[in-house]
């Protein structure tokens, strides 16, 4: 059910934000405190980001309002 709400979020929110909720709501199911996999998601993404990103030169799906 996270994973088809998280496709159908995908082209409206984007990669970044739409990742980091289900990142985050993922790692709180499996017990992690809000603090922390808040902390966790925005890292793991941070991390993404710049590999796929700025090393890779991959384009991530953007959100329609924000560009990024």
């Amino acid at each position: 059910l996270l994973l088809t709400a998280y496709l159908l979020a995908l082209p409206w929110l984007g990669f970044l934000a739409a990742t980091f909720i289900v990142a985050t709501a993922i790692m709180v199911r499996l017990g992690t405190k809000w603090p922390t996999a808040t902390a966790l998601s925005a890292a793991m993404l941070m991390g993404v980001y710049l590999l796929f990103v700025l090393q890779f030169r991959v384009v991530l799906p953007a959100s329609p309002w924000w560009g990024f």
